[in-house]
């Protein structure tokens, strides 16, 4: 099974995480969580892999990309979507950054396949 998630929003980058006090981390955790839940997405179980892109207007390199995924990844286990975000559960994560034209045009993009090589 295949699904793509569309959401017209960035997630914080991996520095902007860093220096963010615990009560505003904890308020885009939950965030993420309802954008994910008000896109009604198929749960997954077991192996999965995972295609992130982030469409922003300023450039960044594969680790920021990466730690914006935090709060994406943590709210698909806590919607029961993915199982975990552990290496046995997501065996591939692939990380991409594509240019936005406008900031409008914003947004992340989560694809979830099933690995079939784990069945």
């Amino acid at each position: 099974m295949k699904q793509t998630i569309k959401i017209n929003k960035l997630s914080p980058s991996l520095n902007e995480w860093q220096r963010m006090h615990w009560g505003k981390r904890s308020k885009i955790k939950k965030l993420w969580q309802w954008l994910i839940k008000e896109q009604k997405p198929t749960k997954h179980g077991g192996s999965v892999i995972i295609t992130y892109t982030r469409v922003s207007t300023q450039p960044m390199d594969l680790d920021g990309v990466g730690g914006s995924f935090k709060a994406i990844g943590d709210a698909l286990v806590k919607e029961g979507i993915i199982e975990d975000d552990n290496p046995a559960i997501v065996t591939e994560l692939r990380l991409r950054w594509e240019k936005s034209q406008t900031l409008k045009a914003q947004k992340s993009v989560i694809k979830i396949e099933d690995d079939a090589a784990c069945k």
